[in-house]
């Protein structure tokens, strides 16, 4: 009986230890862990405010040529009215609304974040424009005289400014406060569609002599420079996310050359009343340069892809 019962026990042991045997070991399998939320391909559209930081426009007038029916030795009236053309006045900045898209890459280490991003936005408004008067004077001669008119010419000058597209690819750093909360510094090429329009009027405002002179200048062009800045980005579910973020762009510089075409005409002839007139053809010439630099905040939400995304794999 005593043989029985130890035989049955003996069966009983290992039946159980093979039993144990086949269950998996916690120590030796590891744990497959939540595939890293930011890693991989995204997708997204953002829309913000935009606005101008910087708001001087440069003017640099020169003489082209002056021409006069004058006998006498005359003040270039092209040197006068460059004198008027030439200057430095500040622009009135409106805030602009932009919005587009953006795609980018990431890799995720641990709790640091690395990538690529690029975007595309239009933009509405945000120019910036205003004018400036100006008063200068200079000395006319008829044709047989030696006495000068003195002509006290007004200028009035109008420029305006604008982005019309902006768009940017950048590398991007970024460290997870918590799983799903990433922030990070940005920064990269830029580049942006610009428009720059300067007019000129100048009238004559003494009554001995007729002036009218009028200019325009326009020049489009796509400037390149670079941008930076930094944000903070929040997955809200397992593939989307949204994001604050801010960026400083500078494209440099924009010149472009003009002309004012002025003709003066005095009333009163070399003889008095009632004798032809003198004349007077000058030009001018405008440098107007000016910079495009300022600041984009805006709001944006992100799709995030999970294709061939490597899991985490975390041992206990």
């Amino acid at each position: 009986m005593k043989k029985i019962l130890l035989f049955s026990a003996a069966l009983a042991l290992i039946a159980g230890t093979a039993a144990a045997a086949d269950l998996p070991s916690i120590k030796s399998a590891p744990l497959a862990a939540p595939a890293p939320m930011y890693a991989g391909f995204h997708v997204g559209l953002n829309a913000g405010g935009i606005w101008g930081n910087n708001s001087s426009i440069s003017d640099n007038g020169f003489p082209i040529y002056a021409r006069s029916q004058s006998s006498a030795t005359t003040v270039p009236v092209a040197y006068g009215v460059a004198a008027g053309l030439s200057g430095t006045r500040n622009l009135q900045t409106t805030a602009g609304f932009i919005g587009g898209a953006q795609a980018g890459y990431n890799r995720q280490y641990d709790r640091v974040v690395v990538g690529f991003e690029t975007d595309f936005q239009g933009v509405a408004g945000g120019e910036q424009s205003g004018g400036q008067l100006r008063l200068h004077t200079f000395d006319f001669y008829s044709l047989g005289r030696n006495t000068p008119t003195r002509n006290h010419v007004r200028t009035q000058i109008t420029s305006q400014k604008s982005l019309d597209y902006f768009g940017t690819a950048r590398a991007k750093i970024g460290y997870l406060i918590k799983p799903e909360i990433l922030i990070y510094g940005t920064g990269g090429f830029a580049y942006g569609g610009t428009t720059f329009t300067s007019s000129t009027n100048i009238i004559e405002i003494q009554e001995l002599t007729d002036e009218l002179g009028l200019g325009y200048s326009s020049k489009s062009s796509l400037l390149t420079g670079w941008s930076a800045g930094g944000g903070g980005e929040w997955m809200f579910t397992q593939n989307w996310s949204v994001k604050l973020e801010y960026l400083y762009y500078d494209l440099g510089g924009a010149q472009m050359y003009g002309g004012t075409a002025l003709l003066i005409r005095n009333r009163i002839g070399p003889a008095g009343a009632g004798t032809p007139p003198g004349e007077i053809g000058s030009a001018a010439g405008q440098n107007v340069s000016t910079r495009f630099n300022g600041s984009v905040a805006r709001l944006g939400v992100n799709y995030h892809f999970d294709w061939n995304t490597v899991p985490v794999v975390a041992k206990f």
